[in-house]
């Protein structure tokens, strides 16, 4: 039997054409607080997890281009749940309320390791900018 603190759960968006972080605008707020709500109560009583010892979050740059929220037991050693990859659900509700164009506008740093699909491209690019 898993313990609760093992608890990793994915919540997809029905709508395709949010594919992820970027794509997201004040429109979207109403939707995400929704899915924030629903999916603490429904996660919290199915594992017995107190709301608080939750984590929510967006990849960015996402695994696949459907937009899908990760939910996590705060105590499990989740990957990509660290800053430069993981964007706190609460802090992209934030963000949105105060300009609904923020993902859209912002410069927004990432990680990724070398063996990441768009890491080749990277290198490939800063080689060509560079050679003369």
């Amino acid at each position: 039997m898993q313990k609760p603190q093992d608890m990793y759960c994915l919540a997809l968006v029905r709508r395709r054409d949010v594919r992820s972080l970027r794509d997201l605008t004040g429109e979207h707020l109403d939707l995400l607080q929704r899915m924030r709500q629903d999916c603490l109560r429904l996660l919290s009583d199915r594992y017995n997890i107190p709301a608080h010892e939750i984590r929510a979050y967006f990849h960015y740059p996402p695994s696949y281009y459907h937009l899908h929220i990760h939910f996590t037991h705060l105590a499990l050693d989740a990957p990509g749940r660290d800053v430069g990859r993981a964007h706190l659900l609460d802090d992209v509700i934030d963000n949105l309320r105060s300009n609904p164009a923020y993902y859209q506008q912002r410069d927004m740093t990432i990680l990724m390791g070398a063996e990441h699909a768009l890491s080749a491209s990277f290198l490939a690019a800063a080689k060509d900018a560079v050679q003369p």
